[in-house]
C-alpha cells in the first residue's frame, strides 16, 4: 500500500519544503474567494485598515492558542481533593480559549488573511517571542547570571 501511495504522490517530490508548502496551500472555491473580496471591501468601506486588523486577529489567535496550551498543562498537573474543583474551572477556561481560537480562524481567512505556516512563526505573533523553550533567557539584574 505504501508503494501505491509513493507512486501516486511521488513522495520524493514532497521532500523539499517548498514543494510541501506549495501542495499544502489551501485551495478555495470561487465562492469563497468572492466572499473574501466582499468582506474586505465592506471592512475597507467602514474605514478600517485591513492589514492592521488581520495582524491584530492573528496576534489574538496566537494568544488564545498559547493560553489554551498552558491551561491544558495546568489541568493535567492539578491533583488532590482541592485540584478536582480547580480542574473543572480550568477545563471551562481551556474550552473557552479553544472556542475563541476556532472563532478567529474563519474570520482571518474570510478577510483574505492566513495563519503562519510554522508554529514558531505563529507563536511569535503572541508577543512572547515564541514558545518558552525557544525564548532567550533573561539575565538576573543583580548577579549578572542567567535566571
Amino acid at each position: 500500500m505504501l508503494a501505491k501511495l509513493a507512486a501516486r504522490y511521488d513522495l520524493r517530490r514532497l521532500s523539499t519544503e517548498a514543494n510541501f508548502r506549495r501542495l499544502a496551500r489551501p485551495r478555495f472555491s470561487k465562492e469563497v474567494i468572492i466572499m473574501a473580496r466582499i468582506a474586505r471591501e465592506m471592512v475597507a468601506n467602514a474605514g478600517v485598515n485591513i492589514e492592521t486588523l488581520l495582524d491584530m486577529l492573528v496576534r489574538n489567535a496566537a494568544a488564545e492558542l498559547t493560553t489554551y496550551y498552558y491551561y491544558t498543562i495546568l489541568r493535567v498537573n492539578l491533583i488532590g481533593l482541592e485540584g478536582e474543583g480547580l480542574k473543572e474551572i480550568t477545563e471551562d477556561a481551556r474550552i473557552e480559549d479553544r472556542n475563541h481560537f476556532e472563532a478567529l480562524v474563519p474570520r482571518i481567512y474570510g478577510l483574505g488573511g492566513k495563519l503562519p505556516s510554522s508554529m514558531v512563526d505563529f507563536l511569535q505573533h503572541d508577543g512572547r517571542q515564541g514558545p518558552p523553550h525557544l525564548r532567550p533567557r533573561a539575565r538576573h539584574p543583580e548577579r549578572g547570571s542567567r535566571a
